[in-house]
């Protein structure tokens, strides 16, 4: 059996990764983008609270 693993974090909007994660000065903004470049998946578990509608997750 052969697949991918995909590694992330459980999510990625924690102040305590400014100018230790994020580049000083980095806007908030512009985490997820920088984020992003470093890992291909993220967790958000909004969903543990609430269903979404389809649109809300259309990142297209």
């Amino acid at each position: 059996m052969s697949g991918q693993v995909y590694i992330g974090t459980s999510g990625f909007n924690y102040s305590d990764w400014k100018a230790v994660f994020y580049p000083k000065g980095t806007p908030q903004n512009q985490w997820l983008s920088f984020y992003a470049q470093h890992y291909p998946t993220v967790e958000i578990n909004a969903t543990f609270y609430r269903y979404f509608p389809c649109t809300r997750s259309d990142l297209t």
